[in-house]
């Protein structure tokens, strides 16, 4: 089970990254830089926001490799000579999907996540992780993977050449490379936002894995409120009058009651507020695990079925 503490830091990194990223993109569409026919205006090129999207979950799945690479030496320190065949034998065994045929299970969130359909997007990823048990990194890197694919090979050329107000185009690819030459600033603010996308997505990925993709749909639209606060905080102590903030009018006391409603109905949902009246049944109680060799569970997937049938076999 996954420690509270652990969980907290998930939750915290799903709300602190995600209202990042959201800024982020507000701050470059307010941007301004010389396009390819020296022209000012502003940075409003959505579908390369996407991408900048895929690249940083791109950077996960190294991520993935390097905890893959760390769990096999701890395994081959811990079980010496009899690793190969413990990995042999599970790799028999095992009923979980290999790395290539996981990539290929992993491309029809990566499409859920392209076109925007977050419920779909969300319960997939919960379905892979924990129906198929494949690592949540991997899930992450591999749809940046094929999101990065399908747009580079297929979306951007299209959008090229249908006619558009974007220089001729729906959006022009060499436009937008030479508005990002022409501004550091926008350059910084690309660099923030890949980042920013890379760790919200391994923190969201996480909130799923520990707790269920319900927790993380609600903790998603708690997002909304972190940002309300952003901008408040912007307009009346950072920025006064600028773009960026959002004034207090006599409406925001309706959505500051309506994100008060918000946060009290996912602690009901969690369990954390009881309402008196309900019946709220017991939870199970954990079951503690002996801590003998053969109850060991290594992180690396190859080996982790294999381990009690070799220390059984090792205890004669």
């Amino acid at each position: 089970m996954i420690c509270c503490g652990k969980t907290t830091l998930y939750i915290l990194g799903l709300l602190i990254f995600g209202s990042l990223n959201t800024m982020c993109t507000k701050l470059q569409f307010e941007m301004t830089s010389v396009g390819i026919n020296g022209d000012v205006k502003h940075f409003m090129k959505p579908w390369f926001g996407t991408l900048t999207m895929f690249m940083g979950m791109c950077i996960v799945l190294f991520i993935h490799f390097i905890d893959v690479f760390i769990d096999r030496q701890k395994a081959k320190r811990r079980y010496g000579e009899g690793y190969q065949a413990l990995l042999q034998q599970n790799k028999a065994e095992s009923k979980e999907p290999g790395f290539w045929k996981a990539g290929a299970l992993i491309l029809l969130p990566a499409c859920f996540d392209l076109i925007a359909t977050t419920m779909s997007f969300i319960v997939t990823e919960e379905k892979l992780l924990k129906g198929y048990t494949i690592a949540p990194f991997h899930i992450v890197g591999m749809e940046g993977v094929w999101g990065t694919l399908i747009l580079v090979l297929l979306v951007f050329p299209l959008l090229y050449v249908i006619p558009g107000k974007d220089e001729g185009s729906v959006e022009n690819t060499l436009d937008t490379m030479v508005m990002i030459e022409n501004n550091k600033n926008l350059q910084i603010m690309i660099g923030v936002y890949i980042v920013s996308v890379f760790t919200y997505n391994m923190a969201g990925m996480l909130v799923t894995y520990a707790l269920s993709a319900v927790h993380r749909t609600m903790l998603e639209a708690t997002r909304t409120a972190v940002i309300w606060v952003c901008d408040l905080v912007i307009q009346y102590f950072i920025a006064p009058g600028s773009n960026f903030g959002e004034v207090w009018t006599a409406w925001s006391w309706l959505q500051l009651f309506g994100f008060l409603l918000l946060v009290l109905g996912q602690a009901i949902y969690s369990d954390l507020v009881k309402v008196p009246g309900f019946y709220y049944p017991p939870k199970p109680q954990a079951v503690q695990m002996m801590k003998s060799p053969a109850s060991v569970r290594c992180n690396v997937p190859e080996v982790a079925e294999a381990v009690p049938n070799a220390a059984g076999g090792q205890s004669s």
